[in-house]
């Protein structure tokens, strides 16, 4: 496959006291394990969402031993992860992407596998968004969907966003549209663990995890 994808590295990461796109995992940024995931994958180019031109600079130097990466600032007056995500899928239309790859910069243990899972489930027709359940149905507030983790038309979604409260989940809006949901089965049958769907919020959750030192 070849899809270009988008990685949202833009939030302010309060909770882990640093910013979590530069944090080592196994002696690698995080945002560089999660590019080599999506490159592993077929993925090219990468769109990198960051908040200001600082962080862009950062970004842009650990990231300058790969081709085909771009940036885009959240430029919304109110910040915060739905914005950065309506202004990077603004650039995929802008770029003629007709479909994406999302991805958040705090899962150090995307496997490759998930992604061509995701592509390989997307019709060509019919179908606007493909995304993972990590969980049963009912055991989250997402009802163990992984909406950051999905394949999409970027023209679709943010129609959807224009259709949508303010307040709206990006878990809603995505159920929206039409839709294929990759369940627990499917992943765990091509050998993906569990951690691949690791979001690091906080330091708690990297040394809770399995994978963690």
């Amino acid at each position: 496959m070849a899809a270009p994808a988008v990685i949202l590295a833009g939030g302010a990461s309060t909770r882990m006291g640093q910013e979590k796109a530069t944090m080592l995992v196994d002696g690698v940024t995080m945002v560089v394990r999660v590019a080599h995931a999506l490159r592993d994958a077929g993925c090219s180019p990468l769109l990198i969402s960051v908040r200001d031109v600082e962080q862009r600079s950062r970004l842009a130097g650990i990231l300058s031993h790969l081709a085909d990466v771009e940036f885009v600032l959240d430029d919304s007056p109110h910040r915060g992860s739905r914005h950065g995500l309506i202004t990077a899928l603004h650039r995929c239309v802008d770029n003629n992407w007709l479909r994406v790859q999302l991805t958040p910069c705090d899962v150090p243990w995307l496997d490759n596998r998930l992604v061509s899972i995701l592509w390989s489930n997307f019709p060509n027709v019919g179908c606007r968004l493909v995304l993972p359940r990590s969980a049963p149905p009912g055991s989250t507030g997402a009802d163990g969907l992984e909406p950051l983790l999905a394949a999409v038309e970027p023209v679709a979604l943010l129609a959807a966003f224009t259709d949508a409260d303010n307040d709206a989940r990006l878990v809603d809006v995505m159920r929206r549209l039409p839709h294929r949901v990759v369940s627990e089965d499917e992943w765990q049958n091509a050998g993906i663990k569990p951690e691949c769907f690791l979001n690091v919020n906080q330091m708690k959750d990297f040394r809770q995890s399995p994978l963690g030192h």
